[in-house]
């Protein structure tokens, strides 16, 4: 039995059987190989102190790489709630199966393709960005990914190009006892925008499956991108979410993140603002019920002057479910006149559920605005009374304040279509959850 929150101790041989499966250039394989070399060298991190035996174990003698996908389903439906939409993407099982990319936005040089294709049709593109924001040779984890991705989507705006309506990429699963690794690369170019979402979806299978997904994202001056991550995988999944962006002079990145399925997700999100005018904003709404088991690691990387980055985190919790959040916010000798800001709300829905936050601070420059707080509590008592002495039922009134408790993080979305498509979602779950508590 292995703990899935420290590291992984799959074969080597695991690399060898995803490199039979696909062509790579040589310096592709080269690098993975660096890669597996980085994490038997790596120390292992330290366990978290916090609730250990809370984290579920995984046994993993029974995984095994993704074999062949059969036709994709469900894209249709799951895309058509996220409205209009400049194009599409799907992947089953690490497998690419439909790409669907407008003709404008191709004439304009836009990009969207399976990570695997690049490699071979815009090699010097994904070289110079791959393995960059968190280079495996510093992390274990990523070093992992990077040693046993299989496949991924790769999305390049080229310079100026501005996408209006969002990019919908969705990565299901519908396999059990499976060894899922996947990496994505977004690029933006100098003044490009975009928006995308990155759906993670597996309906139950009785059976776990471990899922390690990293995406790395690359903004050029000037460009925004707004991120949704959605992680709404089967409640047998034990999934690692990595996501990394390096943002260059006045670029400007909003990152939502969604946790809502898997038995265990951690979660590792950073920003590096790597020039003059680099802007960060990271949003993050947990739901757990049962034993779901979060956590969380943020970091806000300040190496420049004249950067901001903010964070706003909530998480919802019913039954058992845990959720444990560690920010860090650093600010270098160089980051003068920065400004920094780390919130971190838990919501206890049962006298079971519980939840640990520990926000950090490392200011190395004397010229900064900084910031950080956590907050863990219940329900108001007063707030549910007067709701139902206004005729709500007590489930309708507690579902009300959570939907509040919610908002707060959800407003702060820069796209008004999209915060209320995230809130539709975030209902949808709600309702699901009663539905299943009404059957037991």
């Amino acid at each position: 039995m292995t703990n899935t929150a420290l590291s992984l101790d799959f074969r080597k041989s695991f690399c060898s059987e995803i490199l039979a499966q696909t062509e790579e250039p040589t310096w592709s394989q080269s690098l993975r190989q660096k890669a597996w070399d980085s994490y038997q060298n790596l120390p292992e991190p330290l366990p978290p102190q916090r609730n250990l035996r809370r984290i579920p174990l995984l046994d993993e003698s029974n995984l095994k790489a993704p074999g062949s996908s059969p036709a994709g389903a469900g894209l249709d439906e799951r895309q058509a709630s996220w409205g209009n939409l400049a194009s599409t993407a799907q992947m089953l099982n690490a497998t690419a199966l439909e790409v669907s990319l407008s003709e404008r936005l191709k004439a304009q040089g836009v990009v969207l393709c399976s990570l695997q294709e690049a490699l071979l049709a815009y090699p010097e593109k994904v070289q110079t960005a791959l393995d960059q924001v968190l280079p495996a040779t510093e992390n274990r984890e990523a070093a992992l990914n990077l040693s046993y991705w299989r496949n991924g989507f790769f999305l390049w705006v080229p310079r100026g190009v501005e996408i209006q309506e969002p990019l919908y990429l969705l990565s299901s699963l519908n396999q059990a006892q499976q060894a899922l690794f996947s990496r994505s690369l977004i690029l933006l170019d100098e003044g490009a925008q975009a928006t995308v979402i990155c759906d993670y979806h597996a309906e139950s299978q009785g059976q776990p499956s471990f899922s390690s997904d990293l995406i790395e994202m690359v903004l050029g001056s000037a460009a925004h991108l707004k991120l949704i991550h959605l992680q709404n995988w089967g409640q047998e999944v034990h999934a690692h979410s990595y996501t990394q962006a390096k943002l260059e002079r006045d670029a400007h990145l909003t990152q939502m993140n969604l946790s809502l399925g898997a038995a265990f997700h951690y979660a590792q999100t950073q920003s590096l603002l790597q020039a003059k005018g680099a802007e960060s904003l990271f949003l993050g709404l947990n739901m757990g019920q049962a034993q779901q088991h979060f956590r969380q690691h943020t970091l806000q990387d300040h190496r420049s002057p004249h950067t901001r980055s903010e964070l706003i985190y909530h998480s919802v919790l019913k039954d058992e479910a845990y959720s444990f959040f560690n920010g860090m916010i650093y600010v270098s000798p160089e980051a003068q006149q920065s400004e920094s800001g780390q919130v971190s709300k838990s919501l206890l829905l049962s006298d079971k559920s519980r939840a640990d936050a520990i926000p950090n601070l490392e200011i190395l420059a004397d010229d900064v605005q900084s910031g950080h707080g956590a907050a863990i509590g219940s329900l108001d008592p007063e707030q549910r009374f007067y709701l139902m002495s206004r005729g709500f039922d007590q489930h309708t009134a507690e579902s009300l304040l959570v939907e509040g408790f919610m908002e707060e993080v959800i407003l702060r979305f820069p796209h008004e279509d999209l915060q209320q498509r995230i809130a539709a979602h975030l209902s949808l779950h709600l309702l699901a959850e009663g539905e299943d508590r009404s059957e037991a």
